[in-house]
């Protein structure tokens, strides 16, 4: 008998601590952390409280102090505390009080990536940015329910991996390094060209050949390990003429994706900095040309680089 009694106490205790697990895990929901670009270039590398300039403030809502931020911002291996919001571009941050490898103050582009955390229940936003990388944190298969955060950001190197699908209806996950959008040493690119110029109103491919006519696919690049697309730059010897929407686009099986661009009439070149995609190994990239009517490009040249 009192052994049947202290094995129900036993698991009615068991039964509490699970309970108290799953409210632990809700508590701790996974957030993905918002992003914007910077359109002004950072010049001021003074630790003060200075306005950055951004695309849109849009829900980067929320005043702090060091000691107690509602929202935190990082870019180019800089973290930030935001101490106001004043209008839909303009943020005032507070500089150099950040932790370990963010206690710094650079200089920064116009169109940098710039992500910044809210406050996540009960985990600070500060929280959502790492100072330094152990060995196992991110690598191999994930489950991105499981992560507070994510992507996953380390001031430190600059890293930041997030964690993606491990096949085209994939439901389990891959850790996938985008490296803060510098080609750093764990980067490549993938390239593609076309010669002469461009059709009028022509879909056409970066085959590597003529550009006009390429309207049929014939050169694709597979990719042989899993990374991230991103940083989409094209030029062209001549200028586009941009009547009806020039633009190119790159393809990943079949499909377009979020990197494109589109070049101003008498403009030479165009740029996607702001998207990403994360691809797998096997996956085809290719990259299209749509030329506007009686477009002048000619030598078109796409280059994007592989995380």
């Amino acid at each position: 008998m009192n052994t049947m009694k202290t094995f129900n106490k036993i698991a009615i205790a068991l039964a509490f601590v699970l309970v108290l697990a799953g409210l632990g895990q809700r508590a701790y929901a996974q957030t993905a952390l918002s992003s914007t670009t910077t359109s002004a270039a950072i010049t001021d590398t003074t630790c003060s409280d200075q306005t950055f300039t951004l695309t849109s403030t849009s829900t980067m809502a929320g005043l702090g102090t060091q000691q107690q931020p509602q929202t935190v911002i990082y870019l180019d291996r800089e973290m930030d505390y935001v101490k106001s919001v004043t209008d839909s571009t303009h943020v005032v941050v507070q500089r150099c009080k950040g932790l370990g490898a963010s206690v710094r103050s650079m200089p920064h582009l116009s169109g940098t990536t710039v992500l910044f955390a809210n406050v996540n229940g009960a985990n600070p936003p500060v929280t959502a940015f790492k100072n330094q990388q152990e060995s196992s944190e991110v690598s191999g298969a994930c489950t991105a329910s499981n992560q507070i955060w994510l992507p996953l950001v380390y001031m430190q190197t600059g890293n930041i991996y997030d964690c993606k699908r491990t096949g085209a209806a994939g439901t389990t996950g891959q850790w996938v390094l985008v490296n803060n959008g510098t080609m750093g040493s764990r980067g490549s690119r993938i390239t593609a060209f076309c010669t002469g110029t461009v059709g009028s109103a022509e879909t056409e491919y970066l085959n590597g050949a003529a550009c006009s006519g390429a309207t049929t696919l014939t050169a694709r690049t597979i990719i042989t390990t899993n990374g991230t697309l991103a940083n989409l730059r094209v030029v062209s010897s001549a200028n586009f003429l941009g009547t009806g929407g020039t633009a190119t686009k790159v393809f990943v099986n079949g499909s377009a994706t979020a990197l494109t661009c589109s070049a101003a009439a008498a403009a030479t070149t165009c740029s996607d900095t702001t998207h990403s995609v994360a691809v797998f190994s096997g996956d085809v990239v290719a990259v299209q040309n749509i030329s506007a009517t009686s477009d002048t490009a000619a030598n078109v040249a796409a280059s994007v680089g592989l995380y």
